[in-house]
């Protein structure tokens, strides 16, 4: 299974707290995703049997110029995969937030609320249904493509391996996280940031 974090956002690009608020893709998120397309082929990482992205914009464009080299005929999108919803803290300017603060004093108590927003713990349910549903699926597919948002990324790779960045580490836009299935059915991730692992 090969997750991604959406291409550069408009927002992104100009310092906007996004979370559930749609925001196209910039130029260079657009760039950002032809490359992967590309760098996916040449690693012969470019056969997936399923492809499923998040139903904001920014992971939909980046999921459709994605698939139509690799001629994946069908994307499921889900509002599973979405980013935290920031409720009143989106669109506002990461100048204008204390954008530490506040991301802060929501990771340090997963049950804590944005105002008219999500916590983390409901986040993480949407995740768990996710994962659910790729697990339930009969047969199994060797191999899967997900294209999201970094928060939901984060927790996607932390609730199969345990995968904690470091400080200061975060997932990169168009960068290929690469999960490998055990013998004992667990996962192991052996990319991040598309830097082996293992």
């Amino acid at each position: 299974m090969i997750v991604v974090r959406h291409g550069q956002s408009e927002a992104n690009a100009n310092r906007v707290l996004q979370g559930h608020m749609d925001s196209p893709l910039s130029n260079q998120g657009r760039l950002q995703a032809r490359k992967l397309t590309q760098r996916m082929i040449n690693t012969g990482n470019s056969t997936f049997d399923l492809m499923y992205s998040s139903d904001l914009s920014r992971a939909v464009e980046t999921a459709k110029i994605i698939s139509q080299p690799l001629k994946i005929d069908r994307i499921t999108y889900l509002p599973l995969l979405r980013e935290l919803n920031l409720g009143i803290y989106e669109g506002l300017s990461l100048n204008g937030v204390n954008e530490k603060g506040l991301l802060d004093s929501i990771r340090n108590d997963y049950s804590k609320q944005v105002p008219g927003g999500e916590s983390i713990n409901s986040m993480i349910q949407r995740i768990h249904k996710f994962l659910e549903i790729i697990s339930n699926l009969n047969p199994q597919p060797l191999s899967l493509l997900v294209i999201t948002h970094g928060g939901a990324l984060y927790h996607i790779l932390r609730i199969l391996t345990g995968f904690v960045p470091d400080d200061g580490e975060w997932y990169e836009n168009c960068q290929m996280n690469e999960l490998i299935k055990t013998a004992d059915s667990s996962w192991k991730l052996i990319t991040f940031n598309e830097k082996k692992l293992i």
